[in-house]
């Protein structure tokens, strides 16, 4: 049996996961390193494990830029000036072949560090010439990946939208969040509030995908839109009469309420959803809206077996987001990681988290 693990770095408001799977202690095991996190988190976070790697002699078979914003792409410059391009067999990302200018000093749309990345890596010859989209399938090994978003008509108006800042310079995006917190209401008071989608022109391009290794499955969603992926899921045959399965959610945009919603939660029977976030972020995130719409939907199907919460980082907003009652009510279980520089690792078959 092929053991599976996933870790989740802390990376701030940010992505950074390692995918481990083999036969234990084999050469053949592979490694997918999703998304690289800040430039400033990198050299405590990813960069220690890439040591080892290549210490023992491997490198990546694959790297995954979901997309160019900040919190994902930007570890990859210190990364590529420690390892070279090397440290991967192959690289994923969606760009446009374009040159434009900086749109937004903050980093807030990432698209000038996407062409950065971009022409530090296609002289490699280990990105992607093509678009990675939705239907799609890859093997690495035993690992079969599914890509779930974007779509083409995403992909295209990202494109189109790419181009435009170009010509265009636009004002700071503000609208990812209310910008208030959701903390403090209640599971039941949030279950009646109405979905508004997400509409960041960078996270439209983001890559989605749905791993399966032997019997398991994660679904790793970076920061895309739920209806992208749920109309994927459609066309591979999923329904509420047939769910897809999954051991594990990477829940979407750090917890976002704009970016998940109750159409694609229709299609999922899982009961295990981590959170790539730390507590203070401007944002909010994760949005207590997003895990109540999560609780509802799995305690619809089932009112026996836990819900479990996995989260990057372990602080005292975390811990008192469910109150005692909700935790009780809902049969909610929340994990934390012991190392708080090392982020929190979920093993499959073993489902331990630390």
């Amino acid at each position: 049996m092929t053991d599976l693990s996933l870790t989740a770095l802390p990376v701030l408001c940010g992505d950074s996961l390692i995918l481990e799977y083999g036969v234990n202690n084999s050469l053949e095991k592979r490694r997918i390193v999703v998304d690289t996190g800040y430039a400033k988190t990198y050299h405590s976070t990813l960069k220690p494990y890439l040591t080892s790697v290549v210490e023992q002699g491997a490198s990546l078979d694959l790297l995954v830029l979901t997309h160019v914003d900040d919190d994902h792409i930007r570890g990859v410059f210190p990364l590529l000036k420690d390892f070279t391009h090397t440290i991967a067999h192959q690289y994923w990302l969606n760009y446009s072949p374009n040159p434009l200018i900086d749109a937004d000093e903050s980093g807030k749309i990432g698209m000038r560090q996407g062409i950065d990345a971009r022409d530090l890596l296609m002289p490699t010859g280990k990105l992607n010439r093509e678009p990675v989209m939705a239907s799609q399938e890859y093997m690495i090994g035993n690992g079969k990946l599914t890509i779930l978003s974007p779509d083409k008509a995403q992909f295209d108006t990202f494109i189109d939208e790419w181009k435009e800042y170009e010509r265009n310079l636009p004002p700071k995006d503000t609208s990812s969040s209310r910008k208030r917190s959701d903390h403090k209401k209640t599971l039941e008071e949030l279950c009646t509030f109405g979905f508004h989608p997400d509409k960041s022109p960078t996270n439209r391009s983001s890559i989605a995908f749905l791993l399966e290794v032997d019997t398991y499955k994660i679904l790793l969603l970076s920061d895309s839109f739920p209806d992208v992926v749920a109309d994927t899921l459609e066309k591979k045959g999923f329904s509420e009469a047939n769910l897809l399965k999954a051991d594990l959610v990477k829940v979407s945009h750090h917890g976002s309420r704009k970016n998940t919603n109750n159409r694609l939660l229709d299609l999922i029977d899982c009961h295990k959803y981590l959170i790539s976030t730390h507590y203070e972020n401007t944002d909010h995130f994760p949005h207590k809206e997003t895990l109540a719409r999560i609780i509802y939907t799995v305690r619809k199907r089932d009112v026996v077996n836990p819900i479990h919460f996995y989260f990057t980082y372990d602080d005292p907003g975390f811990r008192t987001l469910f109150s005692d009652d909700e935790l009780k009510k809902y049969l909610i279980k929340c994990h934390f990681p012991c190392n708080p520089s090392q982020g929190i690792k979920v093993t499959f078959p073993e489902n331990d988290s630390f």
